[in-house]
């Protein structure tokens, strides 16, 4: 995103393979406009996508390792280098030569190889691996949650969601502002009203002070634990009452024998339970009548020290009871039978219990490679366990949702991953076995298209509510599916993939993405450089002006701020972390701002103290100085000279009312 001022004759990107990959990304970088050279042992058998080969400016046939093809397709002429042919040795050899011709150039690489990939970012410089899987994987495993998560990523080791919400009747949003509704937690990305499709990101389209009716959609951007921040006492309480609801049922004396009953019958499978079950009502009963006798039989003893000298009996502490007490407490000859009985009882209890526990940490061995039994209901059905498939099975295990995979004879099973239940065998007839009337969803991820549509046809059939993700290659087909059946959610892997490269090729750091309606919104990281076009602007203009939403912001030094202010101006050193769409990091990285159309009038100042106070509330949301707000305050009535963005005037606005100051919107008038 950095315009390099010093080396304009930086002004190429280079595509190393034009496999599906390679000519999704050469589509991404001309919508960014620029200047697209390319390289591959042969030509295309097909395009993939129409006009590609119009994108490209020069296009040479040969091998990427060699220097004289790069130097032939303008390598230190570039500003970015992709390499994403399908072998990684390739790949690997082809940054080293470009490095060594263009010490500037970035270098983005396609790599599976995780350590690899870090060696050399530390010994290349400006470089990036990226899976081309695994950002692909995280889309899709979100489209399979289901239409309410739509997006979950981490930042700093703080894990946020996006979630897509309808107000029902009667709820507590129902009839306020939206904008009341934003807090340092949560952010509002989209409002759409109840008759309005949700089909693109349209961050700040909406009315920040429209008055939220039942059926409205909310898209947020929020916290995802941010209801266990709640200190360690009240967890303990909260823990003691949950405790309290779930015996107190129990002391009826009707629902107690039910439990009982209910607890014997589901201990038939293992005999050895029921065995631990009745000696330990017997120690228990033991314990209670062994207090008893101590306290009859000597008087002087506490209640408390009878239970106590009970309970060393059961220990096997017979001996030394009856030794240490004979001459001091003398007692009958059947108290110290009983005593007796007591420690040869405890020691049989106390014998069951060391079996019970060897037999489970030898049998625990086992459980570790033991796969789990099929989820009963609400699971996702993974259809086809390949590179994509095992990706987003890591994903959906990360987050611990139930699921169930399915390969079939030629597959071998994922052994990374050993708990996770599979099904095995032809495709069509495992969905019989998955227990699919009851899933939430299915993802088809084979490698064959049509085996994915016809997996997703009959997954309808045996459930017609299930949520269904199919994944593609062809854009065509994509693209055409998506028409014929719009509630399937189609998924282009090598598209998505494809804008995670674009946007790094500019020096973007593309920490995640998620699919919003039928765009991809990357979430991207930038650190502001002296050029940079983001330099020296309020977040709000940012905000506003590129139609991205910033959800991070660091100054050096300091602790990094979660859906920070927009009054802040960004600076040389600064971080930021946005949500953007292609689109608006294009319009970043070719410094196309959004014109302002829009200003405040204000009638009048009651105060001294509300002047000083509206002085300050406008230099601070416009970003003018202190001694020109001043003087705008000083002639009044009047409308503020500077036209800001709308979003701001109405924010503007709202602070002057809490002074008491009455103002209104008023637009450029247009010739």
């Amino acid at each position: 995103m950095t315009v390099k001022n010093s080396q304009p004759n930086l002004d190429r990107f280079l595509v190393c393979g034009l496999g599906s990959l390679g000519q999704h990304c050469v589509a991404a970088l001309g919508e960014f406009g620029v200047v697209v050279n390319a390289i591959d042992l042969q030509l295309p058998s097909r395009w993939l996508l129409p006009h590609t080969e119009n994108l490209i400016t020069s296009l040479l046939l040969g091998d990427l390792r060699q220097p004289g093809i790069l130097e032939a397709a303008e390598i230190r002429r570039c500003r970015a280098i992709l390499l994403v042919t399908n072998d990684e040795t390739v790949n690997v050899i082809g940054a080293f030569a470009a490095r060594r011709l263009n010490s500037q150039v970035r270098i983005l690489m396609r790599s599976t190889k995780h350590n690899l990939n870090e060696l050399l970012k530390r010994q290349l410089g400006n470089f990036a691996a990226f899976e081309a899987n695994q950002l692909p994987a995280h889309a899709i495993a979100l489209a399979a949650l289901g239409e309410e998560k739509l997006g979950f990523f981490q930042i700093d080791g703080q894990m946020l969601q996006v979630v897509k919400y309808s107000l029902p009747e009667n709820h507590n949003w129902c009839g306020q502002p939206i904008y009341q509704r934003q807090s340092h937690h949560r952010l509002v990305l989209c409002h759409f009203k109840h008759d309005k499709t949700v089909n693109e990101a349209n961050f700040y389209g909406w009315e920040e002070e429209a008055i939220a009716t039942p059926g409205d959609v909310i898209i947020r951007l929020e916290i995802a634990n941010t209801r266990n921040h709640s200190g360690s006492q009240e967890s303990f309480w909260e823990g003691i009452k949950e405790f309290w609801l779930r015996i107190k049922p129990l002391l009826k004396l009707a629902n107690l024998r039910h439990w009982c009953v209910r607890l014997w019958r589901s201990t038939a499978e293992r005999p050895i339970h029921r065995v631990i079950i009745v000696a330990g009502v017997t120690v228990f009963c033991l314990l209670i009548l062994g207090t008893l006798l101590m306290s009859i039989t000597h008087p002087e003893f506490t209640w408390e020290a009878a239970f106590y000298n009970t309970i060393i009996f059961l220990l096997g502490g017979f001996g030394d009871q009856i030794g240490g007490w004979q001459a001091k407490f003398p007692q009958p000859w059947w108290l110290n039978l009983f005593g007796l009985s007591l420690t040869i009882v405890g020691t049989i209890f106390v014998g069951i219990l060391y079996a019970t526990l060897t037999d489970m940490i030898l049998s625990s061995r086992f459980e570790f490679t033991k796969r789990q039994r099929l989820p009963k209901q609400g699971h996702i059905v993974l259809v086809g366990l390949d590179s994509l498939g095992k990706s987003v099975a890591d994903v959906m295990t990360s987050w611990k949702q139930p699921m169930v995979g399915v390969i079939n004879s030629r597959q071998q099973e994922p052994l990374h991953l050993p708990q996770l239940p599979i099904v095995c065998g032809d495709w069509l007839h495992s969905l019989n076995k998955v227990r699919l009337p009851k899933a939430l969803s299915l993802v088809a991820a084979t490698e064959d298209e049509i085996t994915n549509l016809e997996i997703a046809l009959m997954a309808r059939y045996l459930n017609p509510t299930i949520n269904l993700v199919i994944q593609t290659d062809d854009p065509a087909f994509s693209g055409n599916l998506a028409e014929i059946l719009p509630e399937v959610k189609v998924m282009c892997v090598n598209a998505l993939a494809a804008e995670v490269f674009a946007g790094a090729a500019f020096g973007e750091n593309i920490l995640s993405l998620f699919r919003l309606g039928t765009q991809t919104i990357l979430v991207t990281e930038y650190a502001i450089e002296i050029n940079d076009t983001l330099n020296n602007l309020m977040l709000s203009e940012v905000a506003y002006g590129y139609g991205v939403v910033p959800i991070l912001y660091q100054k050096q030094q300091q602790n990094a701020k979660f859906f920070p202010p927009l009054e802040i101006k960004l600076g040389i050193g600064d971080r930021l972390v946005i949500l953007a769409t292609i689109h608006g990091l294009q319009r970043i990285e070719k410094a196309e701002i959004a014109s302002r159309l829009w200003t405040i009038e204000v009638e009048s100042v009651a105060s001294h103290a509300a002047m000083f106070e509206s002085r300050g509330a406008i230099a601070r949301i416009t970003g003018c100085e202190l001694q020109f707000a001043g003087e705008f305050l000083e002639d009044l009535p009047g409308v503020f000279p500077l036209l800001i963005y709308k979003q701001q005037a109405q924010h503007l606005i709202r602070e002057l009312r809490v002074m008491g100051i009455s103002a209104r919107l008023v637009r450029k008038v247009t010739s």
